[in-house]
């Protein structure tokens, strides 16, 4: 498998729809309809709605893995971070240097744009992925602790602090 690597563009909205329905259907997600996927692809990719980014990993013409990520400022002595919000590589190109591929052109964008780091997580019970992390040299930070705001707790605290318990 030959896996090049380069930025997603507005001409990539197929590849990239494709990549996120695989991912959600991996990682058992509740899957939007084709009809919701595709705008929103439009949308990130025209740079309505998100700062983020996306890498695309192709064998030849067929998309195989995909990274999303953002920029973020200030970082490391005022260099910046890049964090990586996905990695995901299609079942058939597992094990075969698509996601090494990935991370390279990754650390590849860092080096060349003065990118201090890139951070990224991956769940703790996901045995492969932190191996994979770890063969690259990933530090593994212990020390952080992650937390999440959705539904109902994103609602509260966007009411105000009269709508939090305890404050």
């Amino acid at each position: 498998m030959t896996v090049a690597v380069r930025l997603a563009t507005p001409a990539d909205r197929d590849a990239v729809a494709f990549l996120i329905e695989a991912m959600d259907l991996h990682y058992q997600s509740q899957t939007p309809g084709a009809g919701e996927i595709r705008p929103a692809v439009d949308r990130w990719l025209t740079g309505e709605d998100t700062d983020g980014r996306m890498a695309l990993a192709f064998d030849a013409d067929s998309p195989v893995g995909l990274a999303i990520f953002a920029i973020l400022h200030p970082g490391v002595a005022l260099t910046g971070l890049m964090f990586v919000k996905d990695i995901f590589v299609v079942d058939k190109a597992r094990g075969k240097g698509a996601g090494e591929a990935i991370m390279r052109f990754l650390a590849r964008y860092c080096v060349d744009n003065g990118i201090g780091r890139i951070d990224l997580q991956t769940e703790g019970d996901n045995a492969g992925a932190r191996r994979f992390y770890e063969r690259l040299g990933g530090d593994l930070q212990e020390w952080k602790i992650a937390y999440r705001f959705s539904g109902e707790e994103l609602e509260t605290i966007a009411r105000g602090p009269d709508a939090i318990e305890g404050d």
